[in-house]
């Protein structure tokens, strides 16, 4: 990731909207971001963190992120971040926006985080959650790989094992060596898989071809025998079928004599439903119209004669209301005409409620009109008396003022001291840095002449000590020439070895048996070597002494190599603390230099401290003063308010008063039948009630004339209507008894020429017969007689000249029965049999094959067995990560060894821990938390470079960076040396690295770099150096 721009406004110190173009700064490679403590310098990491993750270093979601973010002068907050990724460079935009509540100052909405990508020159929205894809990285990853906040430079080399392999996973994407479960996943289905082949194996059960050929011929038996017992069968069963056709022909016939025999006897009851059924359909053509109707007129006349009661009642009821009515006429028509005497009356009682709160009124305000006239003459003393306090206050600042020295003088002088003290103070760290090298070269040329013990100058007596140099030379010929002498002695001691061997053989020869090595059997000439003893025992002797010689050579050239890499390396740091202290001198001279002001001593900084704080004392003065002269102004423009406030109560007041007077006068002249004055004691109440009641009484009055006449119309109405409705139905219920006379006449007759009785026919009537339903049924039971008759005719004529032997066909048909069980019993043995037969070749087929496949299964089970040991506890994902992290220890090395001039090498641990290698002590390993300030600064940089360039790698980025916020102020001189020293080697290299800090002394090393100056008004502002 390279960035581009950075907008921020309203985040943390900063009120207004500032820019960096980050262009300038990565052309230069190393760039820095300076300013004092607290001037807003790490707010641009957490600016940038915050639009890329939504995360910050300083506060959490639940610390009321939003809030404390934003400036508290400052109503939104706003970040646009724009940077390149990846191997096509592809441009980002992260925007940060949010707003404080215009009403409530404490609430401030949820800031809102949006992403954008740059496609064809246009910004196309992304998903804002996508940052760890596009950057492939996390954000715990990225704050310590590519932004790393102050305190964490050192994490990745101080992190326990276990978390390095996270990271290193996370960072490398190593997850997909994370095969554990996928092999547990084939483990389980091998087993399942085992497990299911096996049962299924077991479930085929054992049999064998003989077996299966052995049933395959009893079932051929069975088949044979089986046919013979079906063609019997067959024979016998059409025998069978002709006396089963006789036998139905004779149960046919006595069936449809039964049955003809039961229809005669339904006869007689089906001769009366055919008279009842004629008779019925008589009486509903000719009397049931007639009752029909005589029924419907009675109930006509009967509904009649309820109405017409009920209205000659309702009629009687209404003239006696209407008479009750025009009795109460004559008194309540009074009441209306004398209503309008009881308004007039209530109106002016009103009126003098109004005239009594007047007069109340005008008391009141002429007693407030008193008091505030007192008032304003109070206020107009104070006003005075503090206007005389702000001009003493205003004198006193005057003389104050001019009796101050000039503060930016004694400002630049003491900045002057400030920077002479720092440039002396380097100075004499690098003298101390310039002893303690000499100091340690002295102790080098010691322990020098220390390694040269007197075994090593027996070896080599002439030999000159203090040239390191020639020492090496002359001590390498000597190891080469007693390693030369230890091959001689040892070629010798091979060869007397073998002859002491060949002795022992010759010892154990005899005349006559063959030798164990040539197989002669005469020996002329036997071996004698009794001297070779003696000789082993010398050379023995002289080995042990060149292997010592050689060790001691060795371990004396090793020594002396490394004092001597030691030793240049010290030489070299000497001549740069001396050019170091030769700048500092100039830079010493040049500032004395500077020293313009004539009338102060430069050697005498207490006196300026001196003037210094009695100057800020006297300010103190002065801002207490003008506190005292604000406060005065501010309690003399409250008392002018409240005098104008005062006086424009009066003024109203006084409106008022003379409003109040003129209503007065207007009520009293519309007074015309009562006298204010009878009733000024009177109480509000008591007059209010009265209105009340007269007005009750008025609206009473001309309420119940209107109702009382309204009824009166009513009644009259009511009373004419009624009297015609009941005329027109005495009319109609005459015409209804005139009709049923004339229908019960018509019964009568008809009655008498049928001969049937009105009770017989009613009765006939009530059965309420189905026509149909009883036609059809006589239709049926005809229908059947007939067709019974023709079948049994029919039936006889077939069966003539037959007979049928029931005792034959029994026996017939026991017979074929008993031969039905002995084939039932064949079929089942034979379907059993083939049924076994065919599952036993089946089973024995697929046995055959499940065990083949059981073999496979099982080869592959121990395949997956051995993959899961090499999986097991993400074993293969921390061998990769190991590689990584060893390959990473060896980028860094490449680095770190030439910074610690060869003193110092990282080496990683088999728990995956970081070690380091002195070479300084005869190359042991100890912890990196033993190193000092400087050379962990020095170890975490190069790992740092180095994690970057793997990510670099990685992520086919043409260049990469990142941004290392670390104070370094609570370095000592040598470790910040360290660091300087640090940052020029990173100069040669194409690597583009940001450095926040505040130290001053960093500042003199990176010429590209933009200043964060806070200011207390405008807050934070960016300034450009490059």
């Amino acid at each position: 990731m390279i960035p581009i721009s950075l907008t921020i406004q309203g985040i943390y110190s900063y009120q207004q909207k500032q820019t960096i173009n980050f262009e300038p700064l990565t052309n230069a490679g190393i760039f820095g971001i300076f300013g004092s403590v607290g001037s807003g310098k790490s707010t641009i990491l957490e600016a940038i963190s915050f639009a890329l993750y939504g995360e910050t270093e300083r506060l959490h979601k639940r610390d009321d992120r939003a809030y404390n973010m934003m400036n508290l002068q400052s109503k939104e907050i706003f970040i646009d971040f724009i940077f390149k990724t990846g191997a096509g460079e592809q441009e980002y935009r992260y925007v940060v926006k949010g707003k404080r509540n215009s009403r409530n100052f404490d609430k401030v909405t949820t800031l809102d985080r949006t992403a954008y990508k740059k496609t064809n020159g246009d910004w196309q929205p992304v998903e804002v959650d996508s940052t760890a894809d596009i950057l492939q990285l996390s954000y715990e990853n990225f704050r310590r790989t590519i932004i790393i906040p102050q305190g964490k430079f050192q994490e990745f080399l101080e992190l326990t094992d276990t978390e390095r392999t996270r990271m290193m996973k996370e960072l490398f994407h190593l997850q997909k060596f994370e095969l554990s479960e996928n092999v547990s996943r084939l483990e389980q289905k091998a087993n399942e898989q085992r497990i299911r082949l096996e049962e299924r194996i077991q479930q085929t059960g054992v049999v064998t071809a003989a077996e299966i050929s052995v049933k395959e011929n009893e079932l051929n038996r069975l088949r044979e025998q089986l046919k013979s017992y079906q063609q019997v069968i067959t024979e016998k069963k059409t025998a069978e079928q002709l006396f089963s056709h006789l036998k139905r022909q004779f149960q046919r016939i006595a069936e449809q004599r039964e049955v003809l025999h039961l229809l005669q006897q339904q006869e007689p009851e089906m001769t009366a439903l055919e008279q009842r059924i004629n008779k019925f359909e008589f009486c509903m053509l000719h009397f049931k119209p007639l009752f029909d109707r005589r029924n419907e007129i009675q109930q006509e006349a009967a509904k009649q004669k309820v109405v017409l009661d009920q209205q000659m009642q309702l009629l009687q009821e209404t003239r006696q209301a209407l008479d009750a009515k025009e009795k109460q006429y004559p008194e309540v028509k009074q009441a209306f005409e004398n209503r309008l005497q009881l308004k007039e009356k209530s109106a002016e009682l009103q009126k003098i409620i109004q005239w009594n709160q007047l007069q109340q009124d005008r008391k009141v305000i002429s007693g407030r009109m008193e008091k505030g006239m007192v008032f304003l003459q109070e206020t107009e003393q104070d006003i005075a008396a503090l206007q005389q306090q702000q001009d003493t206050l205003t004198e006193k600042i005057k003389e104050q003022k001019n009796n101050l020295p000039d503060l930016m003088v004694i400002s630049a002088i003491s900045n002057w001291f400030v920077q002479k003290n720092a440039l002396l103070s380097a100075m004499q760290n690098t003298m101390q840095e310039v002893n303690t090298v000499k100091e340690k070269l002295i102790q080098l040329s010691a322990k020098r002449k220390a390694v040269f013990t007197p075994a090593l100058r027996k070896l080599i007596p002439e030999v000159n000590v203090d040239e390191p140099g020639i020492l090496v030379n002359q001590l390498k010929p000597a190891l080469e020439s007693s390693e030369q002498l230890l091959q001689n002695t040892e070629y010798e001691l091979q060869r007397l070895l073998l002859q002491q061997e060949l002795e022992e053989h010759a010892t154990n020869l005899k005349p006559g048996e063959p030798c164990p090595l040539c197989g002669a059997l005469d020996h002329p000439q036997i071996l004698s070597a009794s001297h070779v003893k003696s000789e082993v025992k010398k050379i023995r002797t002289a080995k042990e002494t060149f292997q010592k010689n050689n060790a001691l050579l060795s371990k004396a050239i090793q020594e002396m190599e490394m004092m001597e890499n030691s030793e240049a390396a010290l030489s070299e740091q000497l001549k740069d603390l001396q050019q170091r202290q030769e700048r500092e001198e100039k830079a010493l001279k040049e500032h004395n230099a500077k020293f313009i002001w004539t009338t102060y001593n430069k050697e005498d900084e207490k006196a300026i401290n001196k003037l210094f704080v009695q100057v800020t004392a006297e300010q103190k003065s002065i801002k207490e003063t003008e506190s005292q002269l604000d406060e005065k102004e501010k309690q003399k423009k409250a008392k002018e308010t409240i005098r104008e406030n005062g006086r424009a109560t009066l003024d109203d007041l006084k409106a008022k008063l003379s409003g109040h007077h003129a209503q007065i006068d207007l009520l009293k002249g519309q007074l015309v039948v009562l006298r204010p004055e009878d009733y000024e004691s009177a109480d509000t109440a008591i007059l209010e009630e009265e209105i009340k009641h007269l007005t009750t009484a008025f609206a009473s009055a001309e309420k119940n004339y209107q109702s009382l006449d309204q009824q009166l119309q009513q009644l009259r109405k009511a009373t004419g209507e009624l009297t015609g409705t009941i005329s027109s139905g005495q009319n109609a219920y005459q015409r209804s008894v005139t009709l049923m006379t004339e229908v019960q006449d018509k019964l009568q007759l008809l009655s008498q020429e049928s001969g049937i009785k009105e009770a017989e026919l009613l009765e006939l009537l009530a059965t309420n017969l189905n026509i149909d339903r009883s036609k059809n049924s006589l239709r049926i039971f005809q229908q059947q007689v007939h067709t019974a008759k023709q079948m049994l005719e029919e039936s006889e004529r077939e069966a003539a000249g037959k007979t049928y032997d029931e005792e034959a066909h029994q026996q017939l048909a026991d017979e074929i029965a008993a031969n039905v069980v002995i084939v039932e019993e064949q079929q089942q043995q034979k379907a059993d049999l083939s049924a076994v037969v065919k599952q036993e070749k089946q089973n024995l087929e697929q046995r055959t094959l499940l065990t083949q496949e059981l073999n496979q299964v099982l080869l592959r089970a121990a395949d997956i067995a051995t993959l899961k040991n090499l999986f097991k506890a993400s074993g293969f994902v921390n061998y990769v990560s190991a590689v990584h992290l060893q390959q990473l220890c060896n980028a860094a090395n490449e680095r770190f060894y030439k910074l610690t001039q060869q003193k110092l090498r990282l080496e990683v641990s088999e728990s995956n821990n970081f070690l380091v290698r002195d070479f300084m002590n005869n190359g042991q390993l100890r912890s990196v938390k033993t190193l000092s300030g400087g050379q962990k600064f020095q170890a975490a940089l190069s790992l740092a470079l180095a994690l970057a360039d793997s990510i670099q790698i990685h992520s086919k980025s043409k260049q990469n960076f990142f941004f290392l916020d670390e104070g370094f102020g609570s370095l000592d001189n040598e470790s910040l040396g360290m660091v300087f020293e640090t940052l020029r080697s990173l100069r040669k290299e194409n690597r583009i690295v940001g450095i926040i800090s505040h130290v001053k002394e960093m500042q003199q090393e990176i010429d590209t770099c933009v200043h964060i100056v806070n200011e207390e008004e405008t807050g934070s502002r960016i300034e450009a150096n490059w």
